[in-house]
């Protein structure tokens, strides 16, 4: 076992969306496509992202990019939401406070300390949107991600419990 920082996120929140903002926040390049069929409607396509579901720990998948793997949780916490806990590391540390930013949830920076909310920022609107202009917004919300900045990891770093660690 290790130390960890994890985000709670709402338990309306969907495992593609966070996949596809947690690969662009791990530098992924985000594309604005089509969607076929549908007069005008695109999504936000991320080149190289893989998620697959997993057999164990059960209730989990697995987020993919390049050389960075991370589980998601459909069960976390005590109030039914889902979460992903990575290595309490100051780039993890500003991905999970991005990751805040965008969809909303509580974010520990380290699971073994007395602090359980480091980082909290309120629901945000259409994180579970399926169709129409709500879903759209989604996709634009996406496609305007930024990669993770060296500011932003090294802010983090009094933070984590590994220490110049990626």
């Amino acid at each position: 076992m290790g130390v960890d920082c994890s985000i709670s996120f709402p338990s309306r929140v969907r495992l593609h969306d966070v996949a596809d903002v947690v690969a662009i926040l791990c530098g992924a390049k985000a594309a604005r496509k089509p969607l076929r069929g549908c007069d005008g409607a695109y999504y936000a396509h991320i080149e190289g992202l893989k998620v697959k579901g997993c057999d164990s720990p059960a209730g989990c998948a697995t987020i993919i990019f390049e050389d960075q793997c991370f589980l998601y949780h459909f069960e976390f916490g005590d109030f039914g939401e889902r979460g992903i806990m990575p290595r309490s590391t100051a780039e993890n540390i500003a991905m999970c406070k991005r990751l805040a930013d965008f969809f909303g949830g509580r974010v520990d920076f380290s699971d073994c300390d007395s602090t359980e909310v480091d980082y909290f920022v309120e629901e945000q609107p259409d994180i579970n949107a399926s169709n129409g202009a709500a879903w759209q917004r989604l996709q634009d919300c996406k496609l305007a991600v930024q990669p993770l900045t060296d500011e932003e990891i090294a802010a983090c770093e009094k933070f984590a419990a590994y220490k110049g660690v990626k």
